[in-house]
């Protein structure tokens, strides 16, 4: 699979941000969500605070933290998701 090249700027950049930076940077929930539902299938939740991803075979359920960035191990977890897709290489 391949990123499309019609991504956003905001959606670009969110993806280039679970790609390179470290975990411990802030990754906006917002950002994120907008990028996922470009490149996987994503379910909100009524409230939204809730999104199950779909991509392949492959589901990710994510809570959108309740202030700040995403936690580190949701980072690694959509990291992991795009890398197996092969949109991170």
């Amino acid at each position: 699979m391949h990123v499309p090249a019609d991504l956003r700027e905001s959606e670009r950049e969110a993806l280039d941000h679970i790609r390179y930076h470290p975990t411990t940077h802030h990754a906006d929930w917002d950002a994120v969500i907008l990028m996922l539902k470009r490149l996987a299938n994503v379910e909100l939740s009524h409230a939204g605070n809730v999104a199950v991803v779909r991509m392949g075979d492959e589901r990710l359920e994510l809570a959108k933290p309740r202030s700040g960035p995403l936690p580190e191990r949701d980072v690694l977890k959509i990291r992991r998701m795009l890398g197996t897709a092969g949109l991170l290489g």
